[in-house]
């Protein structure tokens, strides 16, 4: 089930970020590790490799927030 939403949130990320700004120009995977960013509120492993995680930022203040996931 956990490797299922994560899939899907992948997708969704795949789909909705390079559509926010069609114009911004493509980054490697190695460049954006390198970006600063917050550290995540939860690492979730999916398997039993050190690789199979996925890490999840919540949303800050009382929203309304949007949703990439609806179960």
């Amino acid at each position: 089930m956990k490797r299922a939403l994560l899939g899907v949130a992948m997708s969704a990320l795949c789909v909705i970020v390079p559509a926010a700004n069609p114009l911004a120009a493509p980054v490697s995977f190695r460049e954006l590790l390198a970006r600063e960013r917050a550290a995540p509120d939860k690492i979730v492993a999916y398997g039993s490799s050190p690789h199979q995680f996925g890490e999840l930022w919540l949303p800050q203040g009382k929203g309304p927030h949007l949703s990439l996931i609806h179960i």
